[in-house]
């Protein structure tokens, strides 16, 4: 039997994936960021947000430009953390519990190989749940604190889907996805 941490931090039993698949393997770091209320006042009110969409804001930053020197303090963490300095950060706000994002995978062509995605968390907790791609009734539950980074590689990504549902009780968010873009795409 293969466990994996549930929502509520008891542990729930996996067995007999499809396609053999071991269970994901993201990396989660609790509390990687100081002052993480401080940075989340911070970019609430710094960043002009696309509102294109109803369910999440965004701002986007970086490859092919550098990133803004406001992002560089995460950096130093990141790079402790992951081995490599990213240079592409996508910033999603939810003002409220019921702005979401559906199931997805990120697109990685122009990634970096073995370098993957790292969210940063500012705000309220929400889940990020992880759907497996063949049996999308197998879903796993990682609640994200402010502060946190959570990696997922290009082998988790290429069988599970990740999104941030409504949970309506919660607070507002802010999540920067950081990524290493190759040089080509960078230019």
């Amino acid at each position: 039997m293969l466990r994996q941490p549930a929502r509520d931090s008891r542990q729930i039993e996996l067995c007999a994936l499809p396609g053999g698949h071991e269970p994901p393997a993201p990396r989660y770091i609790p509390d990687l960021i100081p002052n993480p209320e401080r940075w989340y006042a911070f970019l609430a009110r710094r960043l002009t947000w696309q509102r294109r969409r109803d369910t999440r804001h965004s701002s986007e930053f970086g490859a092919p430009k550098p990133l803004p020197d406001f992002l560089e303090p995460l950096l130093d963490p990141l790079e402790s953390v992951l081995g490599y300095r990213p240079n592409h950060c996508l910033i999603n706000c939810y003002p409220d519990g019921g702005h979401s994002i559906g199931f997805h995978r990120d697109q990685v062509t122009h990634m970096r190989p073995d370098s993957g995605v790292t969210l940063i968390s500012f705000g309220a907790v929400r889940d990020l749940v992880l759907r497996h791609a063949e049996r999308p009734s197998l879903k796993l539950f990682y609640p994200l604190g402010p502060g946190s980074a959570f990696h997922m590689d290009e082998a988790l990504q290429a069988v599970w889907e990740h999104g941030i549902p409504a949970q309506h009780d919660r607070g507002g968010r802010i999540s920067l996805a950081f990524r290493a873009m190759e040089a080509t795409h960078a230019d």
